[in-house]
């Protein structure tokens, strides 16, 4: 339900922008991140592969896309949390944002 979706064709040099990203990434992360926030980055990167082959599969089924979409936000959360821990940070905001639909001018 994105207000911009876009094609497969589309969307598909974006998916290997963000392989190529990841992949340098994670090895730095294995390098020097902490157990805890390793395992949080894995699952956090699962459930984004998983949403990607759900996007290349061409699937058409909104709520698996909801469920796997909140997944991917409290696998973020769980991330972001462990590198707060880890860098003896305070807690952060959780990134969940309430949408409001209605118009802020009451249109």
């Amino acid at each position: 339900p994105h207000p911009h979706p876009l094609s497969p064709e589309a969307a598909a040099p974006h998916f290997t922008e963000a392989a190529d990203a990841r992949d340098p990434a994670g090895e730095a992360l294995l390098m020097l991140g902490a157990p805890d926030v390793v395992d949080k980055a894995r699952v956090w990167v699962l459930t984004v592969i998983e949403m990607e082959r759900f996007l290349r599969d061409d699937t058409r089924d909104p709520g698996a896309w909801a469920g796997m979409l909140e997944r991917q936000r409290v696998a973020r959360q769980g991330y972001y949390a462990a590198v707060r821990r880890d860098l003896a940070l305070p807690p952060g905001h959780s990134g969940h944002w309430a949408v409001n639909t209605a118009s802020p001018h009451g249109d």
